[in-house]
């Protein structure tokens, strides 16, 4: 054991006392590795962790506790943390003042209060590249740090209530139905899975309707992003989650087409935040196969198969009424994704 290890200089042992105004007794701290003496540098952080009483003075503690037990076992396997926290032991020739060697980042915090600040000060520290030892990023880290723009959207989601309709109900939009003046909105769900996308084989061949035949390609090596609210997709991204393999019947597939070549079709990409637990339009689109062409991708005969819906104009929230809102139907506000598990629905709209 090397010098200074057999006990924590002066009597360190006793509770520190963090209450403030009787808020709470939470604290949030950080572990350096340099001492609080030569200031402070971002740099030297290697854990920052929240507790109460003695919690952060536990992790040398601990260290010596190992440290003891690889004398008898050479076989204890230290976290990185534990081996940063011997490493000082080591440096130090007497005991080492473990005061010299801890910040706290805020204290007098309730419990969630505590929890919410560390999951920030770990997000912010590695966002800057500090090389933490912090083996999770905190309990709340998902819900810190996004941007402002998407909070209001998914934690302050206004509702808007809309017209769904069943795949039979397209037909009236279709040109000399019913309602051939009225638009249909395609709505597609996004998810925060990670995916491997193919460069799908297209053929020249052109179907009864005017789709392209494709079809997909060896799945690639690198996954594609899934959402994330703090690096929200570029519209490229956003526009190949969306575009294509959704499930749509042939019969449906050609009259969304036809409603598509005069102009009344768009595609919106809803995103559901797990956290926030809403579901809202976060991208909107034209369908116009001015640049791009309707893809059918057949399973086994062409009775069956999923559209590739071309992707024209984007739209902004100036633009559009429905981005950033949560797509509701019916007086108990139901998402109009209820039963609806393949991920695409249709609502009406007014141009």
């Amino acid at each position: 054991m090397a010098k200074g290890m057999k006990r924590q200089g002066g009597d360190q042992s006793q509770d520190i006392e963090v209450s403030v105004g009787g808020k709470g007794d939470y604290y949030v701290y950080a572990l350096s590795r340099r001492p609080v003496e030569e200031g402070f540098d971002l740099r030297n952080i290697f854990y920052v962790g929240k507790g109460r009483g003695n919690r952060w003075k536990a992790h040398f503690k601990e260290t010596l506790s190992d440290l003891r037990r690889m004398q008898d076992d050479p076989d204890v396997v230290m976290t990185r943390k534990k081996e940063t926290i011997r490493d000082l032991y080591a440096a130090d020739g007497d005991d080492l003042d473990i005061e010299r060697y801890a910040y706290l980042v805020e204290w007098g915090l309730s419990e969630d209060e505590a929890l919410r600040t560390e999951a920030l000060v770990i997000k912010m520290m590695r966002t800057y590249g500090n090389d933490l030892t912090n083996l999770v990023s905190g309990h709340h880290e998902a819900e810190v740090l996004m941007p402002a723009g998407e909070v209001r959207r998914f934690y302050a989601a206004e509702k808007e209530h809309v017209e769904r309709l069943s795949a039979a109900e397209l037909e009236d939009f279709a040109p000399g139905g019913p309602r051939a003046d009225e638009c249909v909105c395609v709505v597609v769900k996004g998810s925060d899975d990670d995916k491997s996308f193919s460069e799908d084989e297209i053929l020249d061949e052109v179907d009864d309707s005017g789709f392209r035949i494709a079809y997909v390609g060896d799945k690639g090596e690198e996954p594609r992003r899934g959402w994330d609210p703090r690096w929200p997709w570029s519209d490229d991204e956003a526009r190949e989650r969306a575009r294509h393999y959704w499930t749509v019947s042939p019969s449906n597939a050609a009259i969304l087409k036809e409603i598509g070549d005069e102009g009344r079709l768009q595609l919106a990409l809803a995103i559901k935040d797990p956290r926030a637990k809403e579901t809202v339009i976060r991208y909107v689109w034209d369908v116009d196969d001015t640049e791009e062409p309707w893809l059918w991708y057949p399973y086994g005969d062409r009775d069956a198969g999923q559209v590739g819906f071309p992707l024209g104009r984007s739209y902004n929230e100036s633009e559009d009424p429905w981005l950033g809102k949560a797509l509701v139907q019916g007086e108990k506000d139901w998402s109009i994704f209820v039963n609806r598990q393949s991920g695409i629905c249709y609502v009406s709209f007014q141009d």
